[in-house]
């Protein structure tokens, strides 16, 4: 299962932060590549920021204007049930609260 980590324990809205694959030395194959996007109460918001095959970290802007708790979450470019991927498979993500 891939997890994400984070770098920055307390982020600040239009902060540059560096998601990485955990656990360590594991990278992104075909069916994890994708674009990491912000999720929040409000919805989702996309980052321009992509983990592509055999990365193991990517550089994340925050939005600007969104602060509060949300998940910086992996949005694969596959569905991960369909790429063979346990039923109860999520898209790999990690907690933040984000400041102004």
């Amino acid at each position: 299962m891939i997890l994400l980590t984070i770098d920055s324990p307390s982020p600040r809205a239009g902060q540059t932060v560096t998601v990485s694959v955990d656990p360590a030395g594991c990278s992104i194959d075909e069916q994890w590549a994708g674009e990491l996007i912000v999720r929040t109460s409000g919805g989702d918001t996309t980052t321009g920021s992509r983990l592509e095959i055999g990365a193991a970290s990517v550089s994340v802007d925050l939005p600007p204007d969104l602060t509060g708790p949300a998940l910086l979450m992996l949005e694969p470019d596959q569905d991960c049930e369909q790429a063979g991927a346990p039923g109860d498979c999520h898209y790999p993500y990690v907690e933040v609260q984000i400041g102004p």
